[in-house]
């Protein structure tokens, strides 16, 4: 092993000569479907082609976002971009690099097919050849993108999720020296005292001499103080030749990783070359540690319970395209449920996902997806194909993911059909190939054939699935997993349990019926009392947003294209079991229930909550003289925006704020909004007696978007639609509450007047009730205990 040593540079700073340089293609692409094939023989990789009639699209993108009518299309689709190489990338090696498609691809430059890409959600990268392009002149980018299903492939003729197919993470060209860092893979452990951080570095040189190289590493902490600056032994390598260059040292007073505390520390890896800078490669490491030992998981040697939630890589905007902010907002909110771990189902999810998981705490299950695999029963051929394939995916996603202390588990399938021999020795080959590539995570298989085909002899986990409210006839739970699970440990009482998958569907309009959202709660409150017993290690509920997927594949669900088994619908709309899993999930984790919505500071202050209790004696305000009242249409977004621009004196009012806020119930608008008109009959106010069926886990009113235009205020009109809201409202739930912020004192007064009571469940409330109370005289807030 090549020790760390002193290095003739002194300081972390950029070196002079670097040659790394990017050219991102995000944006404006070209393209057009190729539902028979037959692109290729008229000319779609031609540099004279004319694409002029071709749809502009905006990359990264699937197919029916390149085209709505697209919607379902499995087939190839073309995508053409002409592109400037800066004069400057002269003399460098050159490659496209993408972040993922779905599913195949192959990249032509300038006519030239220079190479093709199997495995969907993973990364490749392509040299263009030398001599292929002129650099300072247009070259010609072209991507022919396949996402046709195919038994041989992983993962295949069936998916439990929507295939949408297309370029859906970024593209970028990248120019660097032909001596490089190829691949990087770091080990960072905590020790008594401090830690080891240690990386191998594959170097290889394809320039046309020898290259005397050292890798020179730099380690800062999150306030940039160096605690590493050193370099690796001399190695010379010849054209052509690579080598793996290892570096390790022990360090003192660093902080382990933990999702309560998940420290980050910055490494700079530098190739260098005598004084000069032939390439960088930079991230952040944590100093984790995790094993599975006496029945246990264990996180630098503390005893270790997983609560988490699977995501799908879904959004109601982007669908698999990148949605960083949705990401964001997911993760955070899954912590603030109690969550310390995500199930990254059956995928790779892009890289940005895991950078969040580093950053926020979650514990991270990365996932091949080889999914529902029956293997020879797919045909003659099949089944080793398959095999190859997910073998070559697996060291991909290891490749692309080791350096991420969020993960520790790399999981190789999903349901696999493990009654059958073949599928089970592929399991197995696949899991001591996971441990093969990176001994220092666990490997895994998740099963739902545990019961009848339990085979768990290789993997470090226990890893099943199963939803017992939904068998034919539904079984008790608690009785399903608690005896189950039993039977399990005595045949693997070496190894823990984790529940991968529990849960149960629900419509966030039913409360009744085979949909009821009760019924999911009870299910999931059910089962997760099961999950006590000391050799099991987690709990993971399938899943945390209802996502896009194929109907024709679950047809128990009555072929609905969205499934419906989320805590959260898939605009994020929070249903009654996710309260019920936050209660569950921070009692277990032994932190303060609060009531599930954090408190955020904008202009107009701290987010608050009021309630009324009861929607009895509503007080009964008429409206002046020359205005009536009427309720909205569905149509009246324009007016609705205009009337909120007028009014509002702390936020922008975007255009898209309405549909938003009203889109996935417009005919609800129809008798829950209301518009005031003056005797022309234009709309000077707006309000709505809306709905949440789910808020503090029941089914409230919520007045909800209260604005009058400026040349109408003081006259009365604020308290006349409060009135004739809750008066509505009164008709269809028993109590009600509202959303407003510390700095609108006129509005919080109205609603203190109406009969709204401050909400001080909330983490922080108490504090910004305060804040309100030293601002506005009010009798209630008088009485009001904020000590």
């Amino acid at each position: 092993m090549k020790r760390w040593s002193g290095c003739t540079v002194a300081r972390c700073r950029s070196h002079r000569g670097s040659r790394a340089m990017e050219m991102e293609l995000t944006g404006l692409w070209r393209f057009c479907p190729d539902p028979d094939g037959s692109g290729a023989a008229r000319g779609y990789a031609a540099l004279n082609f004319d694409d002029r009639s071709w749809r502009e699209v905006w990359l990264p993108a699937d197919f029916e976002m390149c085209a709505p009518e697209l919607d379902g299309y499995q087939g190839v689709g073309w995508f053409r971009r002409l592109v400037t190489l800066p004069v400057e990338w002269a003399g460098s090696r050159v490659t496209l690099q993408g972040e993922g498609v779905n599913a195949r691809v192959a990249v032509f430059v300038n006519d030239r097919r220079i190479g093709a890409w199997p495995h969907p959600w993973l990364p490749f990268e392509m040299e263009l050849p030398k001599g292929l392009i002129q650099f300072g002149t247009e070259a010609l980018i072209v991507l022919r993108v396949d996402n046709v299903p195919r038994p041989e492939d992983v993962p295949g003729a069936r998916l439990g999720w929507r295939n949408y197919g297309g370029p859906l993470r970024e593209v970028t060209l990248v120019a660097g020296d032909y001596c490089r860092m190829a691949q990087v893979r770091t080990r960072a452990q905590p020790v008594e005292g401090g830690g080891t951080v240690g990386a191998e570095v594959l170097v290889i040189n394809d320039r046309p001499t020898e290259m005397p190289v050292r890798v020179r590493a730099c380690l800062a902490d999150g306030d940039g103080e160096v605690l590493v600056d050193s370099c690796s032994s001399l190695v010379t390598l010849l054209p052509a030749q690579k080598a793996v260059v290892e570096l390790s040292q022990r360090i003192a007073d660093v902080r382990p990783w933990t999702p309560e505390s998940p420290t980050l520390y910055h490494l700079k890896l530098s190739l260098l070359s005598g004084d000069e800078t032939l390439g960088t490669r930079e991230l952040r490491i944590g100093f984790r540690a995790i094993e599975a030992r006496d029945g246990k998981l264990w996180l630098n040697g503390k005893s270790l319970f997983l609560l988490g939630f699977n995501r799908h890589e879904d959004s109601p905007d982007t669908h698999m395209c990148p949605d960083p902010d949705l990401v964001r907002r997911d993760l955070v909110a899954m912590k603030d449920a109690g969550a310390n771990f995500v199930r990254l189902c059956h995928y790779p999810h892009s890289r940005h996902e895991l950078d969040l998981c580093d950053e926020l705490g979650l514990l991270a299950m990365a996932e091949i997806p080889l999914y529902w695999w029956e293997g020879d029963a797919e045909g003659e051929g099949v089944a080793q194909a398959k095999l190859r394939a997910a073998k070559e995916q697996l060291e991909a996603l290891v490749t692309r993911d080791i350096n991420h202390p969020s993960v520790i588990f790399w999981s190789v399938s999903n349901e696999t059909h493990e009654e059958r021999p073949e599928v089970v020795a592929g399991n197995e080959a696949l899991v001591r190939r996971a441990k093969t590539l990176d001994p220092t995570r666990l490997a895994v298989h998740v099963s739902d054939h545990w019961r009848t085909s339990p085979h768990f002899d290789a993997d470090d986990v226990v890893c099943v699935n199963g939803y017992p409210s939904m068998l034919d006839p539904p079984v008790d739970g608690r009785t399903f997993w608690g005896e189950g699970l039993a039977r399990l440990h005595m045949a693997y009482s070496d190894k823990p349990i984790l529940v991968t998958e529990f849960g149960r569907p629900a419509l966030y309009s039913a409360h009744s019926g085979w949909y009821d959202q009760a019924k999911q709660t009870e299910a999931i409150e059910r089962e997760f009392d099961a999950f006590d017993a000391p050799y099991v290690c987690g709990a993971t509920v399938w899943c945390w947003a209802d996502h896009a997927w194929p109907p024709s594949t679950f047809s128990f669900c009555s072929r609905l294209a969205i499934s419906p088994f989320g805590v959260v619908t898939r605009d994020r709309r929070r249903k009654m079991a996710y309260f019920s899993v936050r209660r569950l999930f921070r009692a277990r984790q032994g932190w303060p229930l609060g009531a599930g919505h954090p408190l955020r500071r904008g202009p107009a202050g701290y987010e608050v909550y009021m309630v009324r209790p009861y929607l009895d004696d509503i007080p009964v305000v008429p409206l002046p003289p020359g205005f009536r009242i009427r309720t909205m249409r569905p149509d009246d977004g324009a007016l609705w925006t205009d009337i909120w621009r007028d009014a509002e004196p702390f936020m922008e009012i975007g255009r898209d704020l309405f549909q938003e806020q009203f889109g996935h119930d417009l005919r609800a608008l129809t008798w829950r909004g209301f518009i005031v008109e003056d005797e022309r009959g234009v709309g000077v106010g707006t309000t709505t007696a809306w709905y949440h069926r789910a808020f503090k886990g029941q089914d409230y009113g919520m007045i909800h978007w209260v604005a009058v235009r400026r040349a109408y205020w003081g006259r009365g009109l604020g308290k006349a639609m409060l009135s004739y809201a809750l008066r509505q409202m009164a008709q269809w739930h028993k109590r009600a509450f509202l959303g407003t912020q510390t700095k609108r004192l006129a509005a919080i007064k109205l609603y203190l007047d109406f009969g709204f009571m401050p909400d001080l469940e909330n983490d922080g409330a108490q504090e910004a009730w305060r804040e309100v109370k030293m601002n506005l005289r009010h009798p209630v807030l008088e009485r009001l205990d904020l000590t």
